[in-house]
C-alpha cells in the first residue's frame, strides 16, 4: 500500500472505488436499498419499541423468557436506529461513501448488532425448549 493512502480495516480499497459510486447502476441500486432500509428502520423501531414497553409496563411479563424477548427486542431496535440509517447514510452521500473510518464503523456496528440478535434468537429458542 502506497504511503499517505487510507485503509480500511474491513474493506479493500478497490471495492470503495469512487467510480462504482458514480455509475448508473450504482445509483439505482442505491435508492432501492435506501428505500427498504428506510421502511425497514421504521418499522423495527415502532414494532420493538411497542415490544419493549408492553414488556417493561406489564409486571406480569417479567420473566426469565419474556427478559430474553425484550433484550432481543432491544438490539433489534438498535438496529433500526443506528445500524440501517447509517447504511442509509453510507448509500446515499459519497463522503460518506469514501470515508473509511464511517465504512468501518458501519460494518462493526451492523456485525456487532447482528450477532447479539442472533446470540439471543439462539437463546429464546432454548429457553422455549428446554424451560
Amino acid at each position: 500500500m502506497s504511503e499517505g493512502k487510507k485503509a480500511s480495516i474491513l474493506w479493500y480499497p478497490e471495492q470503495m472505488n469512487p467510480i462504482f459510486y458514480d455509475s448508473d447502476s450504482f445509483s439505482y441500486i442505491s435508492k432501492v436499498l435506501a428505500t427498504i432500509n428506510c421502511l425497514s428502520s421504521l418499522l423495527s423501531a415502532l414494532g420493538n419499541a411497542l415490544v419493549l414497553m408492553a414488556i417493561i409496563t406489564t409486571p406480569s411479563l417479567h420473566t426469565p423468557g419474556n427478559i430474553l424477548i425484550a433484550a432481543l427486542a432491544l438490539a433489534d431496535f438498535l438496529v433500526g436506529t443506528v445500524v440501517q440509517p447509517m447504511c442509509i447514510g453510507f448509500v446515499t452521500n459519497k463522503a460518506l461513501f469514501l470515508d473509511y473510518n464511517y465504512q468501518d464503523s458501519v460494518t462493526f456496528l451492523a456485525i456487532i448488532t447482528t450477532s447479539i440478535s442472533v446470540t439471543l434468537m439462539g437463546a429464546v429458542s432454548c429457553e422455549r425448549i428446554y424451560l
